[in-house]
């Protein structure tokens, strides 16, 4: 069992500061009063909404949240995890000191601009190493690792209510993982997120919703 008695948990995750994350995701967590995980790509997040976007984003939807809208988010309990410095494949860094830079100087960033060093992690690309994920698990908490793609061609209502059905069922913790919300990559509809979340209100008896952090860590404390 889950906390509260639970039998399922679910930690929505979000990947790389596309604006429909602030826009339409935050918004719509906040109506159902669950709360979500935001990776965010530090290095190329600017300060202020009105400030010209980072010159060296190579995709267009990455970090177009700035710290002022994440702080936002942060003060309405979501969660600001760490999705590296610029969003390089950690495998293919070879510089110690760049990789750190990616690692760690993102997490120094991001507590500074937050007001709290970052619990999670998740890689970009999600490629990893046995180094990669020592240096990560020294300087935050939790990483993710299992995740279920949520968006992109064919993904549909059904298909992410079967998840929750299948989380109940086993008495799993699953964490969907969320690029664009109605566009960028592999979107997600907005009109099907809102009805997923609605269809998982509609079993709040028997699933929690929490942050990627927050559940990791009950994890730890019940497994230790």
């Amino acid at each position: 069992m889950f906390p509260n008695n639970k039998s399922a948990t679910v930690s929505f995750t979000f990947d790389d500061g596309s604006r429909g994350h602030f826009d339409m995701a935050v918004p719509l967590l906040n109506e159902f009063g669950f709360k979500g995980t935001f990776f965010v790509i530090a290095g190329l997040t600017r300060e202020q909404k009105i400030d010209p976007l980072m010159a060296n984003r190579q995709r267009d939807w990455w970090a177009e949240v700035s710290w002022q809208e994440w702080r936002i988010a942060a003060n309405q309990g979501h969660e600001i995890g760490n999705h590296s410095l610029t969003h390089p494949v950690l495998t293919h860094v070879r510089e110690q000191q760049r990789l750190g830079a990616e690692v760690v100087d993102s997490a120094r960033l991001i507590e500074e601009k937050i007001g709290q060093w970052p619990a999670s992690f998740a890689y970009p690309y999600n490629k990893s190493s046995t180094d990669v994920r020592q240096l990560v698990l020294q300087h935050h908490h939790a990483v993710r690792e299992e995740r279920i793609r949520y968006g992109g061609p064919g993904f549909t209502l059904a298909k992410a209510n079967r998840h929750i059905d299948r989380a109940i069922d086993k008495g799993i913790w699953i964490v969907p993982m969320i690029h664009g919300i109605g566009r960028g990559f592999d979107p997600l509809d907005p009109a099907v997120f809102r009805q997923h979340l609605q269809y998982i209100k509609d079993r709040e008896a028997e699933v929690l919703v929490d942050t990627f952090g927050a559940v990791s860590a009950w994890v730890k404390r019940t497994s230790a």
